[in-house]
C-alpha cells in the first residue's frame, strides 16, 4: 500500500540573532565577572598595602573627595526674614523641595546676587 499523504516534521524554527544576542550576553557577562573579581582582588590588595604601612599617608585620599565645582554651582533659594507676617525666625526655604533651613545651619557656602522685592498695595 502506498500512503497518498505523507506527515511532514515540522522544523524547528531558531533565530540565529537570538543565538547571537544570547552569546554576546553571556560573553558580556563573563567578562562583567572577571572585571569584578579582577577589581575585588586590587580592593583587598589595597586594602593590605594599607594595614601593612599604618603611618603613611597620601594625598589620593584627600584629592578624591574634594568637589572639582565647589563654589561654582549656581541654586535659587528664598530667604524668609523674622519680623513680619508672624515670622519667628529668619530662614531659608529651598523653592524644589519647600525644606526649611535656619541662618546657620543652611548648606549653602554664599549670596552671589540678591533680589528684594516688597509688596505694594494695588492701587495705593
Amino acid at each position: 500500500m502506498i500512503p497518498y499523504f505523507k506527515v511532514k516534521v515540522p522544523v524547528q524554527l531558531v533565530s540565529q540573532f537570538e543565538l547571537d544576542m544570547g552569546a554576546r550576553a553571556a560573553a558580556e557577562a563573563a567578562a562583567a565577572a572577571a572585571a569584578e573579581k579582577a577589581k575585588a582582588k586590587a580592593e583587598e590588595e589595597a586594602a593590605e598595602a594599607e594595614d601593612n604601612a599604618p603611618g603613611e599617608h597620601t594625598d589620593d585620599d584627600e584629592e578624591e573627595e574634594k568637589d572639582v565645582s565647589d563654589g561654582k554651582r549656581v541654586h535659587a533659594w528664598v530667604l524668609v526674614l523674622a519680623g513680619k507676617r508672624e515670622v519667628p525666625e529668619s530662614i531659608f526655604v529651598e523653592p524644589t523641595t519647600a525644606r526649611k533651613f535656619p541662618l546657620d545651619a543652611s548648606p549653602y557656602q554664599a549670596g552671589g546676587l540678591m533680589r528684594t522685592t516688597i509688596p505694594t498695595a494695588i492701587g495705593a
